[in-house]
């Protein structure tokens, strides 16, 4: 197992997406079983406002968003999107993007969505 300034690095399915592992959270590639917990906060209205898809009204749509947003990217070699694993609680509580990576200069945007309740 590596580590990076101190936190558990260590590998997944998809060997582009490293696992981190901090005391309290794992940034984690999201599967269809975190459905679950996406949904109770990807149905949330306010939480939606300022992102480019709509609020989801059922599981399935929680479903086939995961497998197109996350699970298909993974399989492209694509790297960025995790799932925010929080260990307290047993559950994903939010999810985390890299967008417009620039490996030149090692440089992205970070996106965060997190559970109002947390």
């Amino acid at each position: 197992m590596d580590y990076l300034f101190g936190y558990k690095i260590s590998d997944s399915k998809y060997p582009q997406m490293k696992i981190i592992e901090t005391p309290k959270f794992i940034l984690r590639p999201a599967t269809l079983k975190d459905a679950p917990d996406f949904f109770e906060y990807f149905s949330q209205e306010k939480l939606l406002r300022y992102l480019p898809f709509s609020t989801h009204k059922n599981i399935l749509q929680t479903k086939i968003f995961i497998k197109s947003f996350f699970i298909n990217n993974y399989k492209k070699g694509n790297i960025g999107n995790y799932a925010i694993y929080y260990k307290h609680d047993n559950k994903v509580i939010g999810n985390i993007d890299l967008n417009n990576i620039d490996p030149n200069s090692k440089n992205s945007e970070i996106g965060i969505c997190i559970n109002p309740k947390y």
